[in-house]
């Protein structure tokens, strides 16, 4: 009975998989898309002046990034669900757990890789002047963000050290 069961909640997982992928950042980023380093949220795009034909470029990247990273990002699901399935079993198979770890790790690195391909091509469309209001802002962004990453409510608090 009880394998019945997990078996049922698998093939539910599997057949609505699908369905949770259909927002093509699965949930994350807003209409633009990702928002990575760069900052592609609508401010940030008006305030480089990207002439139409870049902006035209910049959504052709995209929905080809789309494109590609949806099969890899399926599997990923696929793959993440499968690990989880090892590890509520009974007597959990440490060898199978690692595999299905191993397939995880390189599918993320697939992702990882064509984000890189992604920034890189759409770093390419811009221009010398652009390019460098992209890098400066994101490091100032980065720079931000590594504060927020000691802030208090993280568990880093200021205090007398022993």
């Amino acid at each position: 009975m009880k394998k019945k069961c997990i078996l049922i909640t698998a093939l539910i997982f599997f057949l609505t998989a699908p369905l949770a992928m259909a927002s093509p950042w699965g949930g994350r980023g807003g209409e633009d898309g990702p928002r990575w380093g760069m900052g592609m949220d609508p401010q940030f795009i008006e305030s480089l002046d990207l002439t139409q034909e870049q902006m035209d470029m910049i959504r052709e990247l995209k929905s080809n990034h789309i494109k590609d990273t949806t099969p890899v990002r399926s599997k990923l699901v696929g793959k993440r669900a499968e690990m989880k399935l090892l590890w509520l079993q009974k007597e959990p198979d440490v060898n199978a757990i690692k595999a299905k770890h191993r397939e995880i790790h390189e599918l993320t690195g697939q992702m990882q890789e064509k984000s890189i391909d992604f920034r890189m091509a759409i770093l390419n469309t811009l221009t010398t002047e652009q390019r460098t209001k992209v890098l400066a802002l994101g490091l100032e962004r980065g720079q931000k963000f590594r504060h927020k990453k000691i802030a208090p409510e993280r568990g880093m608090k200021k205090g007398p050290r022993k």
